[in-house]
């Protein structure tokens, strides 16, 4: 009988998929037939050494993917390295943005930051970029989020929070629109920028 069968298999170490592929039915029925079947130390065997190759395979296949990433860099970076905007941006990000992850550069300054923004703009459609404004108590949180909004325009989503632990004595005037953090997530483009970085500081 198929119950039976499955039983059997379980005992030697299959999995329900292995036990499903083997005995030609699915996955459900082999999990059904399963059930109450303690693990033999073949099947937890079995079981850690499928984990393991599956973590192997993800590993190389994100190894590859980043691989050609940075060979397609290398080949834009000839053209890049003569655009003084592009070029422009990464002098910039090199002294005010973050390093891993993702693609971040906070400023106070909205000249810069809209400079950032056209320059993501120019390497290519992008996902919305998001600017997380940080504001002080004095703000007119209204008024910056309408600044911001206008100023950097509809490829950027801004939202807006209060700093919780402000430093005293700030002087009227300073961080006017607060401080912008600009975000973008996009694995492709921050791999690329992280080597053209690499390129550029080899270069000077």
């Amino acid at each position: 009988m198929l119950k039976d069968k499955v039983k059997e298999l379980r005992e030697s170490g299959y999995t329900i998929r292995q036990i499903a592929d083997s005995l030609k039915c699915s996955r459900s029925t082999a999990s059904l037939y399963s059930r109450g079947i303690q693990h033999s130390a073949a099947l937890s065997a079995n079981i850690i050494a499928r984990r393991t190759a599956g973590s192997l395979k993800a590993a190389e296949k994100r190894h590859n993917a980043r691989t050609a990433v940075i060979r397609e860099a290398d080949k834009e970076w000839e053209q890049i390295k003569h655009d003084v905007d592009i070029i422009l941006f990464l002098g910039l990000y090199w002294g005010e943005g973050r390093k891993k992850i993702r693609i971040e550069v906070a400023n106070n300054d909205p000249y810069l930051i809209k400079r950032c923004v056209e320059c993501l703009i120019k390497l290519g459609p992008l996902a919305k970029m998001v600017a997380d404004i940080k504001i002080y108590p004095d703000h007119d949180h209204d008024e910056i989020v309408n600044f911001w909004t206008k100023f950097l325009g509809v490829a950027v989503r801004v939202n807006c929070s209060r700093i919780k632990d402000c430093r005293s004595g700030r002087k009227i005037g300073k961080s006017k629109y607060g401080i912008c953090y600009l975000r973008l997530n996009n694995w492709i483009l921050f791999a690329k920028i992280s080597r053209w970085l690499e390129l550029l500081k080899g270069a000077v």
